[in-house]
Formats: structure tokens, C-alpha cells, sequence
């Protein structure tokens, strides 16, 4: 199952993708809906979790099946967590414009990251 509070369009292809060539089943209705699935049979969940007293996060917290999640919004709620290495994503982004002769940069965070709401 795919339970992401926020749909990423991007790292929702790549999963599916992924589902398609292992020939995975994805159930991502709760992505869509919020809600956790009132009858869900699955193997694990890939997760996306940021509210802590979501419906959602409480019903992947509450699961006793494998869950892997891809944030780390809610840092002290205890998940296997798979994670961008940030540091190594900025060297090669400053590297490469860099090498296009640029010099000034910046770097912009568009939210707030360990925030709860």
C-alpha cells in the first residue's frame, strides 16, 4: 500500500514503476482518500507521514505488517525510514552549475522539515 499524506508525482511514478517491473499490486487509495482502508489485506506499506494524529498515521503505526517510511516528518514516531541524502543532492547540483560558470547560488527549503501541524 502507498499511505502518503501528500501526493509526490514524481516519487509516486517511481514506486509505481518499480511495483510494475517486481509485479507488485499497489493499493493507493489511501493517498487519494486520507483515509486509512476499512479492509486491507497487504504485504507492507510505503509511506509518506507527516501529521502525527492522522487517521492515516495512526493506522500505519498500528499495522503489523513491514512499513518503510520515505520522510522523516515525524521524527520520534519510530519507522524504518529510506531518506535523499541531501548534502550529496546540493554538492552535485552546486558542482554542476558550477561547471556551467555559475558562482553565486542559493538554495531555497519550500517547508519546514520535522514540522508538526
Amino acid at each position: 500500500m502507498l499511505a502518503m499524506e501528500w501526493l509526490d508525482y514524481e516519487l509516486n511514478m517511481g514506486i509505481a514503476e518499480y511495483a510494475r517491473n517486481a509485479g507488485w499490486i499497489i493499493d493507493d487509495v489511501a493517498t487519494h482518500t486520507g483515509q486509512p482502508p476499512t479492509f486491507w489485506k497487504g504485504d507492507g506499506i510505503i509511506a509518506l507521514l507527516r501529521h502525527r494524529d492522522s487517521e492515516l498515521t495512526q493506522f500505519v503505526r498500528s499495522t503489523k505488517v513491514p512499513v518503510v517510511d520515505l520522510v522523516a516528518e515525524l521524527s520520534d514516531v519510530a519507522l524504518p525510514r529510506v531518506l535523499a541524502d541531501n548534502v550529496a543532492i546540493g554538492r552535485t547540483a552546486a558542482e554542476h552549475l558550477i561547471s556551467c560558470g555559475l558562482h553565486h547560488l542559493a538554495f531555497l527549503n519550500m517547508w519546514d522539515s520535522h514540522v508538526e501541524q
